[in-house]
């Protein structure tokens, strides 16, 4: 099993997140993605992009 903060790890709750989204019929906005991308790539937290939500980012 690969640690928690691996970027496997990551991409593997990304997958799963946006699978649960899809059921939803919610699509990410293209900002979003592109933090999505940091997020696995280890560039940026789940901190900061709740952040970024809770003050109104990622709408279109």
């Amino acid at each position: 099993m690969a640690a928690l903060d691996s970027p496997k790890a990551r991409r593997e709750l990304v997958i799963d997140t946006m699978a649960s989204w899809a059921l939803e019929d919610m699509e990410p906005t293209p900002e979003m993605v592109k933090d999505i991308a940091l997020y696995v790539e280890g560039k940026i937290s789940t901190a900061e992009i709740i952040a970024k939500v809770k003050s109104g980012g990622y709408r279109d």
